[in-house]
């Protein structure tokens, strides 16, 4: 990452001429302040001010700070051999850390889950049948073959069970679906306040956010 260039990058996000960021890269990179590079290197970066020059020390800053991250997940998932083709030009193609982490999410390492119980129990064959949603026969007969008291799957319901939280699991690790519930709380979620019991006694500045 010590050779990664990010002014292409920084320029088209900001819609700053690649010259000029190119500059100020390189005289931020000498140890130099944005005060002094706004008001004595006018002539060297095109005459960009203040609040454009710490766009771009910010916006730099972002950009490799995901392609980091981007590296990491690369190798993190390619030591547990399961970097395929298509991941990692999906991971390659992301275009912010939101969706490099969705695509991360189903490989960290997770925390003892429902959905971890019921693999250990065996039951994710038979997740991936449901998921499948073959045309023919039923979610009770195929849940039959699973039932194992030593494994702690007493009967269908409780395979069925568990089946489920791994199906929940998949969905909620779908980086398509994580985005469709952004937009979706973004577009019609509402946020609601309400005051303390101390607070409605009394006069805040906030009253005005009171319930």
């Amino acid at each position: 990452m010590a050779d990664f260039d990010p002014t292409d990058r920084v320029a088209q996000a900001l819609k700053l001429p690649a010259r000029g960021v190119a500059q100020v890269l390189g005289l931020l990179g000498q140890g130099n302040t944005v005060p002094f590079i706004a008001r004595y290197r006018k002539e060297a970066t095109g005459g960009l001010d203040e609040v454009q020059i710490r766009a771009i020390q910010e916006e730099a800053e972002a950009v490799k700070a995901l392609e980091a991250r981007r590296a990491y997940v690369l190798e993190t998932i390619a030591a547990q051999g399961k970097l395929t083709d298509g991941l990692r030009r999906a991971i390659l193609a992301a275009a912010s850390k939101t969706e490099l982490e969705d695509l991360y999410l189903p490989y960290k390492q997770k925390r003892r889950t429902k959905a971890t119980v019921a693999r250990e129990r065996g039951l994710e064959p038979l997740a991936e049948q449901i998921r499948r949603q073959p045309a023919q026969g039923h979610p009770r007969q195929a849940a039959q073959a699973f039932v194992d008291p030593r494994r702690e799957v007493p009967d269908v319901d409780a395979a069925l069970e568990g089946a489920r939280h791994i199906c929940s699991e998949w969905i909620a690790e779908t980086p398509a679906v994580r985005q469709a519930v952004r937009e979706a709380l973004w577009q019609h979620g509402r946020l609601t306040s309400k005051s303390t019991k101390e607070a409605t006694a009394q006069r805040t500045r906030f009253e005005q956010y009171y319930d």
